[in-house]
Parts: structure tokens; sequence; C-alpha cells
């Protein structure tokens, strides 16, 4: 599970992270919280299946703590993508 590894993980600097777990609102919301402040200023992370009504809180906590790459064929696909620009 995506929570007992981060704990092994220790905050190391993340390049790229892809969330793409369960799709339970509250697992992709944890997943979110406990990886985030693990990507490195200028990482990027890919969350997949953001059209799910069950990730709408996750998208909606990515969308306040980092910048979206906006770009039309990411929400046709059912992904979105993230930059930490600081």
């Amino acid at each position: 599970k995506s929570e007992d590894f981060h704990y092994d993980w220790k905050g190391k600097p993340i390049d790229i992270l892809h969330i793409d777990g369960n799709h339970s609102e509250e697992q992709s919301v944890n997943d979110v919280l406990l990886w985030s402040n693990s990507v490195s200023i200028g990482g990027t992370i890919i969350m997949d299946d953001t059209g799910w009504d069950t990730t709408q809180k996750a998208v909606a906590l990515l969308d306040v703590l980092f910048d979206k790459v906006e770009d039309p064929s990411h929400k046709k696909n059912n992904f979105q993508i993230y930059k930490n620009n600081g």
C-alpha cells in the first residue's frame, strides 16, 4: 500500500510522482496528502483517473498545492499533470 511504503521513503525528494492507486475518495486524498510534500521543486505529479467522481477531492487538493499543466488532451484522456513550482 502507498501509505506503508511512504513511511520507508522518509521524505526523499521525488522528481516524478504518478498517483494511480485505489480510486476511493479517501485513498486518493490520502495519496496526495502523504506524497505531495516529497515532490521536489520543479517536480511533476501525474494523477490518473481525474475524471472519476471519487477522485475529485484529491484533484481539488492538487489544484491548490501545485500548478496544473493545462492541456485539453489531459482531461480528454482522464489524467492531469501538475508542477511543483515552489
